[in-house]
């Protein structure tokens, strides 16, 4: 493989690292993003999200037992992430999977609530 090859899968890899990123976070099956990908261009995806790691969480999820993903704590930030890949998805004009759409519901009655606390706060 030659240096701009490469360089194009990793190119190509950070394109969707993101919102790879997004649906893993979002307990979110990510396939639609990755089924094109030939073996290098998910070499270059893991290189990409290796490089990005953060060693506190990737070290959390390996010592995790089976197959847990994050520890308990990081719903609010998922919800977001699963928010943010809804919106992407819809504006691009792909299919939005049916646990993104469920996601964003949370999300968004999530965003409700607290403005309703908010005003109620203020309110008194």
């Amino acid at each position: 493989m030659t240096p701009a090859q490469s360089a194009a899968f990793v190119v190509a890899a950070k394109r969707i690292a993101v919102p790879v990123v997004s649906c893993v976070r979002a307990d979110i099956r990510f396939g639609h993003l990755t089924q094109n990908l030939s073996r290098e261009g998910l070499l270059a995806l893991v290189a990409v999200l290796a490089a990005s790691a953060d060693n506190v969480k990737l070290k959390a999820v390996t010592q995790a037992p089976g197959d847990q993903g994050l520890p308990p704590g990081d719903e609010e930030e998922a919800l977001r992430a699963a928010h943010a890949e809804y919106v992407r998805l819809r504006r691009a004009g792909f299919d939005v999977p049916f646990e993104a759409r469920v996601a964003d519901g949370e999300y968004r009655a999530g965003v409700r609530r607290r403005k309703a606390e908010a005003a109620r706060g203020a309110a008194a």
